[in-house]
């Protein structure tokens, strides 16, 4: 016999015939006792055996388990598997659907749930697809990106630009990123730019560093 006690849950393995094993988030380790038959001299006696409580009240109640693990069965998406890293999710799927039907037995159990005879208005079918609903509605799933394609070279940088006079006064377009960038104090105009970018620019600083630099300001 062995238990596994963490925090708010208790596992417990206990030797009968075969090897029991049990989780609960309602026991501890206190012990009770149940009659076993024991040979003795050739002769089976009845006798008093220590066992975990969580076991003799699995026994009294296994009529209630039973009919849980019918209802689990109906509609499991749970899913066998024989590799070993994914029993981990076997479990997990297991609780889920334990959490799922007390959460139904919970709903019958409230004042708002209407029967039909003695039948529940709501099934446990209609209760989960319900529950499910609610419980994806408005998510929206996120693909997985492949490798991000390299950011295509600006033409600015590539292409042959050449200084001219392109009309009147204008804020250079490099200083006034500058500034909003809090890199320099003052704006300047200038009559001076880019034809093909369409731009003003300060000569010669502003206009090198446009198109020969990614980051120019």
């Amino acid at each position: 016999m062995q238990f596994f006690p963490r925090k708010a849950i208790s596992g417990v393995l206990w030797k009968d015939k075969k090897i029991v094993s049990a989780i609960s988030t309602i026991h501890d380790h206190s012990m009770s006792e149940v009659q076993r038959l024991v040979q003795v001299d050739g002769q089976f006696n009845k006798a008093d055996i220590p066992c975990p409580k969580i076991i003799v009240d699995y026994t009294k109640y296994i009529g209630g388990v039973d009919r849980a693990d019918q209802y689990i069965q109906y509609y499991c998406f749970n899913h066998k598997t024989q590799k070993w890293y994914n029993m981990y999710k076997r479990v997990s799927f297991k609780f889920l659907e334990i959490l799922k039907y007390n959460a139904y037995r919970l709903f019958l159990l409230s004042p708002n749930h209407q029967t039909v005879g003695n039948s529940p208005a709501m099934t446990f079918l209609t209760f989960s697809r319900q529950m499910t609903s609610s419980l994806i509605d408005g998510y929206v799933g996120i693909s997985n990106k492949g490798r991000q394609a390299a950011a295509p070279v600006q033409s600015r940088l590539t292409e042959r630009h050449m200084p001219n006079v392109v009309g009147n006064k204008s804020w250079c377009h490099v200083c006034r990123a500058k500034v909003a960038a809090g890199r320099q104090e003052k704006r300047r105009q200038t009559i001076y730019g880019c034809n093909e970018c369409g731009k003003h620019f300060c000569l010669p600083e502003c206009f090198t560093a446009y198109h020969t630099k990614a980051k120019y300001c």
